[in-house]
């Protein structure tokens, strides 16, 4: 696993590779760099005049429990100790705890520039418009952290599971967009420039061991990706034909609400999304002649590709179930039976009996 350090600057976002040193290195590294995101937004906002238009939201992601406490009325947290405490007086361990922090700020600010300026057409005629400047800040930076311990026994049999996630996101994007317009409002164009950088890391982890009936089971599971992509300058622009009346056009209602339809072999006519959907809609079945994926039982017999070897024998020979599976069912089934046989159904009968004390 790599750790990347975030230096912050107006517009700017760069990440050094650093060794990792640790838990606790980690999360105080992601957070500082939370926190320079989150320090840095409002001074990116005001770069247009004082008669300026600006709207926007910020939010601070450490009060992410609290806030669904307030619309949910959950408490996750004591939820966490109330089933730990449930879990204890079971006779078991139970261990849950998960960390939010960070802050995501979005901004637009708008204005018009009076000043007169020259532009061409995409035919070179020349036109007198001004500027209307738009400019979208956007600051997003989010740690979050999650852990799971649980731990059951009884003489021979027990029952251990690890669960470990962590995610790493930051979003960085400035952006203005110049329209040119005329005293009528008329549009002639547009500029884009846009600069951004956009990580995003995570990390799951999770262990499950079960030992019963002199048998161990004991899956790992380790999965994370890392994503990053940066943006150090996008620059667009657009001309028209001829001068667009763009608040006209986006007053008129689209006539494009037409149905793409599907016509069946015998003239029939349905929707085209109905095609291929697994179900015969055409009454001579022709919306289904893509064909669905199948599998041909050894006595000729044809049936649903994924219904092959899913633990239920559909051929009437059963040759669907031929991937050899006995030996492990029939092991797994004696550790399930095993389970069966220990305090574990009494172990939960009282879990669920305190935890439903400690929620009234």
């Amino acid at each position: 696993m790599e750790i990347f350090l975030c230096d912050v600057f107006r517009g700017n976002t760069q990440a050094t590779k650093l060794p990792v040193l640790g838990m606790t290195k980690k999360t105080f590294t992601a957070i500082a760099c939370l926190f320079l995101l989150s320090a840095m937004a409002p001074a990116a906002v005001a770069v247009g005049p004082s008669d300026s238009t600006i709207w926007g939201l910020s939010y601070d992601w450490g009060h992410f429990e609290g806030d669904v406490q307030n619309m949910t009325g959950v408490d996750t947290e004591a939820t966490n100790e109330d089933l730990e405490a449930a879990a204890e007086y079971a006779g078991f361990i139970l261990e849950s705890d998960q960390v939010l922090s960070g802050a995501s700020h979005f901004y637009i600010e708008s204005w018009d520039d009076s000043e007169i300026i020259e532009i061409q057409d995409i035919h070179g005629d020349t036109h007198q418009v001004s500027k209307r400047m738009t400019e979208l800040t956007l600051r997003h930076g989010l740690l979050a952290d999650a852990g799971f311990t649980m731990a059951w026994n009884d003489d021979s049999e027990s029952i251990d599971i690890w669960y470990s996630a962590s995610q790493e996101i930051t979003l960085v994007v400035d952006a203005t967009y110049t329209e040119y317009v005329d005293s009528d409002m008329l549009v002639y164009g547009g500029d884009l420039e846009m600069t951004g950088v956009i990580s995003d890391m995570a990390e799951l982890s999770m262990n499950f061991q079960v030992i019963a009936d002199g048998e161990v089971e004991d899956p790992e599971v380790d999965l994370g990706y890392s994503l990053s992509m940066d943006i150090p300058s996008l620059n667009s622009e657009w001309r028209v034909d001829g001068p667009l009346d763009y608040l006209h056009d986006l007053s008129q209602q689209s006539n494009n609400d037409e149905v793409e339809n599907f016509y069946c072999d015998n003239g029939e006519v349905i929707p085209a999304d109905w095609e291929n959907d697994g179900y015969e809609d055409c009454s001579d079945g022709s919306d289904e002649s893509g064909g669905m994926d199948t599998f041909t039982c050894d006595s000729g017999e044809q049936i649903p590709a994924d219904w092959e070897n899913d633990g239920e024998e559909d051929c009437s020979d059963g040759s669907d179930e031929n991937d050899g599976t006995g030996e492990a069912e029939s092991r797994l089934e004696g550790m399930i039976e095993a389970l069966m046989e220990s305090n574990l159904n009494k172990t939960m009968e009282a879990f669920g009996e305190k935890m439903a004390e400690l929620v009234e």
